[in-house]
C-alpha cells in the first residue's frame, strides 16, 4: 500500500467510526468508491462480510419503487427468486380473494429455506436460459425413450407372431405367460418396456 493509499485508508476509517457513533455497536459499515469510467480503479473499505454486502444491494435492487425504478423491474421476472447459494427457487403469488385471481408477488420474501440466505431475483436472461436448458433435457430423454421403446418393440413382435402356436400347444394361459416372461427375461427389458411395446403392437394391428 503506497503512502497516499495509507493516508486515504486512515482518514475514511476515521469518518466510519463517527458515522457508525449514530448505529448500535453490532452494525456493519462499507464505504465504496467507484469510477464510472475506470472499473478497475474502484476503492472498497468494509468491517462487514463482502458476500454479506452484496445480499443487501440486491435486497435494495429489489425494493425499488416502479416509479423510480420501471427499468430495473422490467429485467426480472415477476414474483421469482432464487438462492445465490443453494440455488433453491421460489415462486411468490397473491391469491387475491375478492376476485379469486393469482398475482405475482413482487416483494422479497423469506429467506432460503435451506440456508438461510436472501433470495435473489430472477432474471429473464437466466430464466429463458433455464427454460432452455430444461426443454433440451427433457428432448434428450424423449428420443432416449423412444430408441429404447423402438427395441422392445422389435422384441415384442415376434412374441406375438408365437401367440397362436402357444396357445394350441398350451391350452393354459398360464403357461403361455410362462414362456413369455422367460423369453422378457432373457432380453433384459424392463416390465415398462414391455408395457409399451405391447401398446404399440396392438395400435399396429388394429390399423392393419
Amino acid at each position: 500500500m503506497t503512502d497516499l493509499l495509507q493516508r486515504v485508508a486512515e482518514n475514511v476509517q476515521e469518518h466510519m467510526d463517527a458515522i457508525l457513533k449514530n448505529f448500535k455497536p453490532d452494525a456493519k459499515i462499507t464505504v465504496l468508491v467507484r469510477f464510472p469510467d475506470k472499473p478497475t480503479a474502484d476503492f472498497c473499505m468494509t468491517g462487514d462480510d463482502l458476500d454479506a454486502v452484496a445480499d443487501m444491494v440486491e435486497r435494495r435492487r429489489a425494493s425499488v419503487t416502479p416509479q423510480a425504478g420501471s427499468r430495473l423491474r422490467s429485467e426480472f421476472v415477476p414474483g421469482a427468486w432464487r438462492c445465490p447459494k443453494c440455488n433453491f427457487r421460489l415462486l411468490q403469488s397473491n391469491l387475491n380473494a375478492a376476485d379469486g385471481t393469482v398475482t405475482a408477488r413482487d416483494t422479497p420474501g423469506d429467506k432460503c429455506p435451506n440456508c438461510a440466505a436472501p433470495l435473489w431475483r430472477v432474471s429473464w436472461k437466466d430464466e429463458a436460459q433455464e427454460n432452455l436448458s430444461i426443454a433440451e433435457n427433457q428432448l434428450e430423454r424423449a428420443l432416449a425413450a423412444e430408441r429404447k421403446l423402438a427395441e422392445a418393440l422389435e422384441v415384442i413382435r415376434p412374441f406375438a407372431r408365437e401367440a397362436a402356436t402357444w396357445t394350441a400347444e398350451a391350452p393354459d394361459d398360464y403357461q403361455i405367460k410362462v414362456k413369455l416372461a422367460t423369453k422378457v427375461i432373457q432380453s433384459k427389458l424392463t416390465v415398462g418396456h414391455v408395457r409399451a411395446a405391447g401398446s404399440l403392437l396392438q395400435k399396429e394391428n388394429g390399423n392393419d
